[in-house]
């Protein structure tokens, strides 16, 4: 049994609309010929006090296709999700994009040189993330367990061959409309995904057992 799930539909809460104005405000000059560097993460530029880069630079884009390629599927899997708690959604968001931003630091050596913009760390984290809750979803059909581990597999998979070859395996797709991909910062945002996901299973789970108790 979940805590406090709310029962009415996901789309009515101001989180989705906190998302989507963030998205529109962070792009809105990719649609009049502008570009968006005044909002990318730079490492200098916040060391410099641009601090709100580091929260900009996972919302901007460097053309409109790049936006489509990382906010479509990002609201698809986001508005599919079985948690319902606004602040639950965001921590997993949160999470996914600190695990995208601090792989992309550490692990990137193109980070300082050519920024970073994209929303595909924090979109991979949250595929992820829907994965698991099918694989753990408290249904007696095994079937979304079984599809939901294969998901998760084919991911943990893709980011692995992403990370130790650098290259992504459907770059046909990418028209070189995306500027330099960072690749890191795949594997980054599962692993923030995952430490969330656990977070709060853990949190539920001794809510639980405390109510029994009572």
């Amino acid at each position: 049994m979940q805590i406090s799930i709310r029962n009415k539909p996901f789309y009515r809460g101001w989180d989705f609309y906190l998302l989507a104005s963030l998205l529109l405000l962070t792009n809105y000059p990719l649609f009049f010929g502008g570009n968006t560097t005044r909002w990318a993460f730079y490492p200098g530029l916040v060391k410099q006090g641009e601090w709100w880069r580091v929260f900009t630079g996972l919302l901007t884009h460097v053309s409109w296709y790049h936006l489509l390629l990382d906010g479509l599927p990002f609201f698809l899997v986001y508005l599919s999700l079985d948690e319902k708690r606004i602040f639950c959604r965001l921590f997993y968001i949160i999470l996914a994009g600190a695990g995208s931003l601090l792989a992309g630091i550490w692990f990137s050596p193109l980070v300082p040189k050519v920024g970073l913009r994209g929303l595909s760390g924090i979109t991979y984290g949250i595929a992820a993330l829907g994965a698991l809750e099918m694989v753990f979803r408290a249904k007696k059909d095994k079937t979304d367990s079984i599809i939901g581990a294969a998901v998760f597999s084919f991911l943990l998979l893709l980011v692995a061959y992403e990370t130790l070859t650098g290259k992504f395996p459907f770059g046909f797709l990418l028209f070189g409309m995306v500027g330099t991909p960072i690749l890191v910062c795949h594997a980054g945002g599962i692993a923030g995904s995952v430490i969330a996901y656990a977070v709060v299973k853990t949190i539920n789970l001794n809510l639980n057992d405390r109510m029994r108790k009572k």
